[in-house]
């Protein structure tokens, strides 16, 4: 079974040693989405919003790098093991600017 968790912060951190633009999450089935317009080197940009619920559906993460080379990943986030539908997360994207990407959520008390 599929626990509906729920996210209500996503930070976009750039492990770079350039800035990052053009930042954007974007959930496939529904096209809601956050962004932001740059990240500078090493540093973050993050947004909160109402909260949403997840239950994995697939994700879409899209940025240019500081030669406007364009990089965009299709994921899914792993839901924690122990979750409940009552557990608020915020969802980091660790980006950089040659195109890898990590995910890590975080408990928000």
């Amino acid at each position: 079974m599929n626990i509906r968790i729920q996210i209500n912060a996503v930070e976009f951190k750039n492990t770079s040693a350039h800035a990052i633009e053009n930042v954007t999450l974007s959930v496939i089935a529904t096209h809601g989405r956050v962004s932001c317009s740059i990240v500078d080197a090493k540093n973050r940009c993050s947004t909160g919003f109402p909260t949403k619920g997840y239950s994995g559906g697939m994700l879409s993460v899209s940025w240019n790098n500081h030669q406007n080379k364009e990089f965009e990943q299709q994921f899914i986030v792993q839901q924690p093991v122990n979750s409940d539908s009552a557990t608020h997360y915020k969802l980091t994207l660790l980006l950089s600017e040659f195109g890898q990407l990590d995910t890590q959520l975080e408990l928000i008390n």
